[in-house]
């Protein structure tokens, strides 16, 4: 079988590498959690989504140290100041895509409409 040279051929692995995304909504916040990425270095990540104001984008990275997953929970659907915050209106469905890179590089995506 062909693979990474010395190592385990990470694209045809089982269960134990299946690497889970799962987006989430609440109250103009989004989140998401991923499962099972000990085998990657780091995360990017894109969330579009479509307002009364037009498109908007939310974008980040990370570095992954061995954790086995990685969640984010506060990503708000406006903007905000030291007193309060504004939200977009009108959000009806969210777009992610999130970009593992390793040994390997994986792209996963997962949407929601509201």
């Amino acid at each position: 079988e062909k693979g990474t040279p010395g190592a385990e051929n990470l694209s045809q692995a089982g269960g134990a590498f299946v690497t889970q995304l799962k987006l989430f909504y609440a109250d103009h916040t989004v989140g998401f959690t991923l499962a099972n990425i000990s085998q990657f270095k780091e995360l990017q990540y894109r969330l579009i989504y479509d307002s009364d104001s037009g498109e908007q984008v939310i974008t980040g990275q990370t570095e992954l140290i061995g954790q086995a997953q990685w969640e984010i929970q506060d990503l708000i659907l406006g903007s905000c100041s030291t007193d309060s915050c504004v939200y977009h209106e009108g959000v009806t469905q969210i777009n992610l895509e999130v970009v593992l890179t390793g040994q390997v590089t994986r792209t996963l995506t997962e949407s929601l409409t509201l």
